[in-house]
């Protein structure tokens, strides 16, 4: 082999009902440009949640030159105690594989494992980060928050809860419990943001648990091994 040859990855395979040997899904994106394409994602939803801010759109009780050090000092506490119940479910979903987990489980081990694999704790830290913080911006501060706003009175607070969280789990579509899943958890934050008044607390949250189930995945899920 030459040195310009590259080593083609070896493909998953699962035997069928019939016999046949079919191959798994492999990760959603290219491992190769995993950061630049989270890069590019997360940027985009800060673009859009500036842009319908531009139009009124967004929490008037949290203007963004409002916040200070003491914010966020209170929102590193509060979100770093709210992270605690869903790195329980985390600790649930590894140690206690009940049925209706399995699809999720299998998104983790063949989708998710692969692309997460080759991080470096860094990457996984500034890829969290990304996640909690431009999407919380997006979806709890400028949707939750919008629609409030428009709506008003506790129609509207419900109506933005119900509405942010169920986009925010279409966002991540991957299969059906999964999306299920990332709107249970949109639920949460959006409750974190009307109970603490900023979205802050539950962007630090977002991002704590991103990256404490990224280290999980790294560490601890195991992809489909190749044959042969």
């Amino acid at each position: 082999m030459n040195d310009n040859q590259s080593i083609q990855p070896a493909q998953v395979t699962e035997e069928s009902d019939d016999g046949r040997i079919a191959p798994l899904s492999g990760p959603i994106f290219n491992p190769d440009y995993l950061l630049l394409l989270v890069l590019l994602l997360e940027g985009t939803l800060v673009v859009i949640a500036l842009l319908i801010s531009c139009y009124g759109f967004y929490d008037p009780q949290q203007p963004l030159s409002k916040i200070d050090f003491q914010l966020l000092l209170e929102s590193l506490f509060w979100g770093g105690l709210a992270t605690i119940p869903l790195v329980g479910y985390l600790f649930f979903f590894h140690f206690f594989p009940v049925p209706v987990l399995r699809p999720l489980r299998d998104v983790v081990e063949r989708d998710l494992a692969p692309l997460f694999k080759r991080l470096k704790w860094y990457e996984c830290a500034l890829i969290a980060l990304l996640a909690g913080f431009c999407e919380e911006l997006l979806f709890r501060w400028a949707l939750q928050g919008g629609i409030g706003a428009w709506i008003g009175g506790p129609e509207g607070v419900v109506c933005g809860l119900l509405v942010s969280s169920l986009l925010f789990g279409l966002c991540h579509w991957v299969n059906k419990e999964y999306a299920a899943t990332t709107f249970l958890i949109g639920l949460y934050f959006g409750a974190l943001m009307i109970w603490s008044g900023t979205f802050l607390v539950p962007a630090v949250s977002h991002f704590l648990f991103d990256w404490v189930a990224i280290i999980y995945i790294v560490k601890w899920v195991r992809p489909p091994v190749p044959e042969g």
